[in-house]
């Protein structure tokens, strides 16, 4: 968003000009990304990041409204002429179809005279990026760029059967844009039409039929108030973005249209010489009732650490209307343009903005913080359950990101096979019910992997809510983990190892990995008939007897289809879906008081053995066999090395860690334990040891 300074200063009292105008903007949290020099260096255009939640933020009177209420300054009223009053409501007929559009105004106006701009508008409208056309189309233009709220111009005398009608598309319907690209309209597309054709895309762009030329005469100014997904998504689908859809999509002010429609007229007046045929048309759908907010000021000085004597003064300066005061709280409304003011959180947010960062105090808490917002409410039990769970959550997420899983944040919409609970209004046909696995969705993840990352590698995984309905029929929604593991892990290394593909082996190091970190001991079973689960040859996962969740092969072919990217010969992708509730439950993570031991006192003694097995033994037998075998000595054992040698057999290095809390270990007491694990795994797994160990 451009922003032109001396444009801006005109709403602000003269001393404001003086002021250092980028740190200002910065304390309100408006980013100026570049500073351009105009008019000879005499004035600045500013570039500033606007976030998204902040479209009332895109005009210089949004932005002068901002920086006097931090100043505690009135905005003065600018240079542009009073807005006509409406008086009595003229006779041209608009008919409003859909409930996307709440409102609609009309304002005929005779006698324009179309020409060119006055050059020191046109400046300005140079200076923010646009190109002037004409008077008529630069008063709409500059007023969006003033007032924040797209309006349009149409020619009224080539609007057929002197009506406007706001409704869908029908099909089979196109639009030529002024642009000069032919649109073709679906029944998702909202529509100004006049008696016989759609003459503009609402909110988006006006149509080349209807366009005002130098020959027109007579105007029909429109101001309206269209629904931001509706105009995002006819927008997205044609390619389109416009300055005016870039507002209506994040959501422009529903009390402007009735006002800024007088502002345009007068601008036309002015401009043009057009007179006003009666008043505005004004249709009205549906009205919008402002928000309430309940705000707490001893909820605020619990969240900022601070007491800000001027709360009240800093909510009404930006809008905020008292409604309700009682014993420690009080209900406030803000203004319709704030879309992003719901929660009393917002409010907490818009004190600390103005009041100051940095002029909050950095102090050492005395008690705990306070609870987040989801389990505001809870009693003791509950909460320390919640907490439990969400380091059960997180602690699996970071696990899995250690052992280089890629974490996947995917849509909650799917095929109608893929879940139960429809969705009342889906986004399109193919995904209209909410997912109740996760795995569908990795699999699409993997296959783009496969297909445009042009990467044989799949370590994918997603910690998200599934939905399903319960006993009773209702919805229900828990969380779920998934992982997808498969492809080639290792490539091929110049000592003349080959390429590693996944095999069952690296999925059970997942389910290992997963139990010992969540302290349960897990098994399979064998799937029942009729499995409720996506992965194919599945194997039921069990902790204590319990169903945890589910281990099988991804249904890649299914789900994803190839398109590019194949697997290599012979490559598999395995796959997992826990049930987090189920999991949680299970197993007493967080049940049990964390004990910590002091530091060792006495050194430890680290031995390496290696071993020749079967290509098909696990590794982790390997592993498990030795600990159990090695002794009360025996502190860590872990695997640092494993590698083909034939077609048959494989070398397995493991590395045992000995150490006394007590004292010293002798050279006979850790060459006996590690005797020990040796003779075991020799022994039980048919497995030699390698290099010239004698134990």
């Amino acid at each position: 968003m451009k922003i032109l300074k001396s444009w801006l200063e005109e709403y602000l009292p003269p001393k404001s000009g003086r002021r250092d105008w980028p740190s200002l903007l910065s304390r309100l949290g408006i980013e100026v990304v570049e500073e351009v020099l105009f008019d000879g260096g005499e004035d600045r255009v500013w570039e500033l990041e606007i976030t998204a939640n902040r479209p009332d933020l895109l005009c210089h009177r949004g932005v002068a409204r901002e920086v006097a209420a931090l100043l505690d300054e009135q905005t003065r009223s600018g240079r542009l002429p009073r807005g006509l009053s409406a008086g009595e409501a003229g006779s041209f007929p608009i008919t409003i179809e859909s409930d996307s559009c709440a409102v609609y105004c009309g304002w005929e106006m005779e006698g324009v005279k179309v020409g060119p701009t006055d050059p020191f508008f046109a400046r300005r409208l140079e200076a923010v990026g646009l190109r002037p056309i004409s008077n008529v189309v630069d008063a709409t233009n500059y007023l969006l760029m003033d007032r924040n709220h797209p309006l349009h111009a149409f020619d009224r005398d080539r609007l057929v059967g002197g009506r406007i009608i706001v409704r869908r598309a029908r099909r089979g319907e196109t639009l030529l844009l002024l642009d000069g690209r032919t649109v073709e309209l679906t029944e998702e597309d909202l529509v100004i039409a006049d008696a016989e054709k759609p003459v503009a895309l609402a909110g988006i762009m006006g149509g080349e039929e209807s366009a005002v030329t130098e020959s027109t005469t007579a105007v029909l100014l429109e101001a309206a108030w269209f629904d931001p997904s509706v105009v995002r998504r006819t927008a997205r689908r044609l390619g389109l973005s416009t300055d005016s859809s870039y507002r209506f999509e994040r959501g422009a002010d529903p009390e402007a249209p009735e006002r800024v429609i007088g502002e345009l007229a007068a601008l036309l007046a002015e401009w043009s010489e057009g007179r006003p045929v009666g008043g505005p048309v004004i249709v009205r759908r549906r009205e919008f009732e402002p928000v309430r907010i309940r705000f707490r000021p001893g909820r605020a000085r619990e969240v900022l650490g601070c007491d800000i004597s001027e709360e009240t003064a800093v909510l009404e300066r930006i809008g905020c209307r008292m409604e309700e005061e009682a014993e420690g709280q009080r209900v406030y409304s803000p203004p319709l343009f704030r879309w992003d003011l719901k929660r009393e959180i917002d409010l907490i947010e818009e004190l600390a903005r103005f009041h100051g960062y940095d002029r909050i105090p950095v102090e050492v808490l005395g008690q705990a913080p306070p609870t987040p917002d989801f389990i505001d409410g809870l009693d003791g039990d509950e909460t320390r359950a919640a907490s439990r769970f969400r380091e059960l959550r997180l602690g699996l997420e970071g696990l899995l990101r250690a052992q280089g899983f890629d974490r996947c944040c995917t849509f909650s919409f799917e095929e109608p096979r893929f879940g139960e609970i429809e969705i009342r209004d889906p986004l399109n046909r193919e995904m209209n019910v909410m997912r109740s696995t996760l795995i569908p969705a990795l699999c699409r993840v993997a296959r783009t992997v496969l297909d445009k990352a042009s990467l044989r590698r799949i370590a994918l995984f997603e910690v998200e809510k599934v939905f399903r309905k319960d006993e009773e029929g209702r919805p229900e929604e828990a969380f779920s983990l998934a992982v997808l593991v498969g492809g080639i892990l290792e490539e091929a290394r110049y000592d003349g190892r080959g390429e590693e593909p996944a095999t069952r082996d690296h999925l059970l190091g997942v389910v290992r990995e997963i139990g010992r970190f969540a302290r349960i001991e897990l098994s399979f079973a064998e799937a029942e008939d009729g499995a409720e689960t996506v992965l194919e040859n599945p194997r039921r996962i069990l902790a204590g007897g319990t169903p945890v969740g589910w281990a099988g092969e991804a249904p890649l072919e299914t789900v994803a289809p190839p398109h590019a990217g194949a697997l290599p010969a012979g490559a598999r992708i395995f796959g997992l879906e826990w049930d987090l509730n189920a999991l949680f439950s299970a197993s007493d993570f967080g049940g049990r008081p964390i004990r910590y031991r002091p530091l060792p006192r006495f050194p430890a003694s680290v031995r390496d053995l290696a071993f020749v097995v079967s290509v098909a033994e696990p590794v982790g037998r390997v592993i498990e066999t030795a600990r159990k075998a090695a002794g009360p000595f025996l502190e860590s054992i872990s695997l640092f090395d494993v590698f083909p040698l034939s077609n048959e057999e494989k070398s397995v290095a493991i590395r045992l860690i000995f150490r006394s809390a007590e004292r010293t270990l002798t050279e006979e007491e850790v060459h006996a334990a590690l005797g020990k694990a040796a003779r075991a795994v020799t022994e039980t797994l048919g497995a030699r040891l390698r290099g010239n160990i004698e134990l």
